[in-house]
C-alpha cells in the first residue's frame, strides 16, 4: 500500500502517515525511493495504537484489499 493508501485507510493525513513512519511507530518496506506499507504492517501499528482501560486492545479493521 502506498502512503496515500494507508492515510485513507486510517482517515489520517498522508503527513501524518510519513511522521508515523519517520518515528518508527510504521514500519514500511522501501524500494529504491518509494515507500510501501504491508496489510500486516498497517494492522500491528493500529493494534499497538488501540488502548482499552489501560490495556493493548485489538482492532480488526478491513483494508478493502
Amino acid at each position: 500500500m502506498t502512503t496515500s493508501e494507508v492515510a485513507r485507510v486510517l482517515r489520517v493525513h498522508r503527513n501524518t502517515v510519513d511522521r508515523e513512519r519517520q518515528a518508527g511507530r510504521l514500519a514500511c518496506v522501501r524500494i529504491g525511493r518509494r515507500v510501501f506499507h504491508t496489510e500486516e504492517q498497517v494492522k500491528v501499528y493500529v493494534n499497538g495504537q488501540q488502548r482499552t482501560e489501560g490495556r493493548a486492545g485489538v482492532l480488526q479493521i478491513d483494508l478493502g484489499l
